[in-house]
């Protein structure tokens, strides 16, 4: 059968024993959402969600003759290979996802150890129950091996967003509270700026000007949990965004 991923998305929350995770509603219905996983940085809050979309149906090949089936639900089995100080939690609690359905897998921790800076393999273990013909088919045992946590020592250059607008800087980057975000536009009169933590959940929202094409904004974030932010300038004309990290 069609092998169903289950992975990893990012968010800043305090990690608790009652963690839990919200599945994308726009990711499309069938697949696993991102399909890689963020860089986790040492000493920085990490949070990953993947939303995992079960398909109601799919089609398999038998022998070289594509089958129709449905999918029953998919349950997650074991998930190995994270270091010390990553957890992971299922949303449902139970690792079970029915056919039809979303899902996810909250992946949250930090860690203040160099010597895990490096690549770690992830190991997911599936298990799937579908029906052909209304018929109960032999569930199928499935093991995801494409998905790695890489834990580094984070510096401005690798936080930054590669944005196409070349005049778009934030510095500092890392930053322990105050933040100032420069940015040559297109348009010369107003931009909104937000701010966004990387659950996607709104910070701030300020109108600004923009004098001759030039933002220059300024923000105290010296009460933000630490962790991985975005910051989005909006006009009329574009969109450009950047991440930064509070230390």
């Amino acid at each position: 059968m069609k092998k169903i991923l289950l992975v990893l998305f990012v968010c800043i929350t305090t990690l608790s024993a009652f963690a839990q995770c919200t599945p994308d509603p726009t990711t499309p219905n069938n697949g696993n959402f991102p399909n890689k996983l963020d860089t986790a940085w040492v000493g920085i809050p990490y949070n990953m969600v993947v939303t995992n979309a079960v398909p109601l149906d799919t089609t398999v090949l038998v022998t070289g003759v594509p089958i129709s089936v449905t999918v029953d639900s998919v349950k997650i089995l074991n998930f190995t290979g994270l270091p010390a100080g990553y957890t992971k939690a299922y949303h449902p609690t139970t690792g079970v996802y029915p056919g039809g359905t979303k899902g996810c897998i909250l992946v949250s921790g930090i860690t203040n150890n160099t010597a895990l800076v490096g690549t770690h393999p992830l190991l997911i273990y599936t298990k799937t129950w579908a029906k052909a013909f209304g018929i109960p088919q032999t569930p199928q045992l499935d093991t995801v091996k494409s998905y790695s946590l890489i834990i580094a020592i984070p510096t401005s250059t690798d936080v930054e967003d590669n944005s196409n607008n070349n005049l778009f800087k934030i510095y500092p980057n890392p930053t322990q509270g105050f933040l100032t975000a420069v940015a040559f536009l297109n348009e010369a009169n107003n931009a909104t700026v937000k701010i966004y933590n990387s659950m996607g959940e709104l910070i701030s929202k300020e109108n600004a000007t923009v004098p001759n094409h030039l933002l220059n904004y300024s923000a105290d974030l010296s009460k933000a949990a630490p962790g991985v932010y975005f910051l989005e300038i909006n006009t009329s004309q574009e969109t450009i965004k950047k991440r930064f990290i509070v230390k």
